[in-house]
């Protein structure tokens, strides 16, 4: 049984247009009501929504662009299978291919948020971004996007967890 993972739409929903869409109505809902709640006049009104905009939006709303722009960059083209029967799995991106076997892993690494790792709640908003770290025998690297492989578990193989502030995946490295 061949199991086929690419970037779609339902991966962008999930990673970004979503919490995107979430982030901008607190966003709208706690301007607004923190107006109302300090009696803030009708000519500071304008004042205190930019400013919360500028803040929020350069906190939260910047680096989650970038990250999930990072995300879809390395997603976009790429293909990731996975055959149970055989026990293989197969790689392509714009420039890189490769098929290979379990015994040819080194190792799987998750990297994931502090939060994630911690356990912690997400108090950054973009903290359930991560990637996988795919380490062949021949010193190949491949970095497979969550919006690639949105799976838990990495099939056939026992994962480690690795902690970074912000989980972007590199350009995927073969060796020749």
């Amino acid at each position: 049984m061949k199991e086929e993972y690419r970037y779609g739409s339902e991966q962008r929903w999930k990673y970004f247009s979503k919490p995107l869409t979430k982030l901008v109505v607190v966003l709208v809902a706690a301007t607004i009501c923190a107006a109302l709640f300090f009696e803030v006049a009708n000519e500071d009104f304008t004042a205190v929504v930019v400013g919360t905009l500028l803040s929020v939006g350069l906190a939260y709303v910047l680096p989650l662009l970038i990250i999930a722009r990072i995300h879809i960059k390395r997603s976009r083209d790429a293909y990731f299978a996975i055959d149970k029967s055989k026990d293989r799995y197969e790689f392509r991106d714009g420039s890189n291919q490769i098929a290979f076997g379990s015994d040819q892993i080194d190792k799987v690494v998750k990297v994931v948020s502090p939060p994630t790792y911690d356990n912690r709640f997400d108090r950054i908003g973009f903290g359930y971004f991560y990637y996988w770290k795919v380490v062949l025998k021949d010193g190949s690297i491949l970095y497979l996007s969550c919006m690639l492989l949105d799976t838990h578990e990495f099939y056939g193989r026992h994962h480690t967890l690795e902690k970074q502030g912000f989980p972007v995946p590199k350009p995927t490295m073969l060796v020749q």
